[in-house]
This record gives C-alpha cells, structure tokens and sequence, in this order.
C-alpha cells in the first residue's frame, strides 16, 4: 500500500488543482468557506489510498456519504421535533 505522502509527481498536480479551486471560486464569487472545503474534499479523495478497484472506491463513497446525509436529516428531525415539543415549556 503506497504512503499517501508518497506523491511523485502527483503533488504537482494536486497543487495545480488545489489553485485552479481558488481560479473557480474567485471567479465565481465564491465565499472562502467554499473553497476550504473543496479543498478537503479533494485531499480526502486524492490523499487516501484506495487498494481496491475504481468501483469499489467509488461504491462504498457513495454509502458513507449516503449514510452521513441520512443521519444528518435524522439528527435535523429530532431536533426540530423537540424544540416543538419542549419549545413552549422552556419559556415559560
């Protein structure tokens, strides 16, 4: 398994992308928080080292970030279904 601070020439590349990220977001408008968290978007999926297949990797990506925007909503609903339930007892 490759070290993932074992770049080669791919630390160039990875640099050019992480500029071209600030060419988009200035270009666009963009706020900074936008382009500090593409920026460790693009870490995550460069830096880590996938020992299996494309699909694979590409697979169980799609399941963790499933999984995150489902406990997410889950979170969001309880949240909002106590503060409507326990809303009016806290003011008073």
């Amino acid at each position: 398994m490759r070290n993932c601070l074992d770049f080669g020439a791919n630390l160039v590349a990875f640099a050019l992308t992480i500029f071209v990220l600030g060419l988009i977001s200035f270009a666009f408008r963009l706020e900074r928080v936008w382009y500090s968290y593409a920026g460790m978007t693009l870490a995550i999926i460069v830096l880590i080292p996938h020992p299996e297949a494309p699909w694979v990797a590409a697979l169980d990506r799609f399941a963790e970030v499933s999984l995150g925007i489902l406990v997410a909503l889950a979170v969001v609903a309880v949240w909002r279904e106590e503060q409507r339930l326990f809303g009016d007892a806290k003011r008073e």
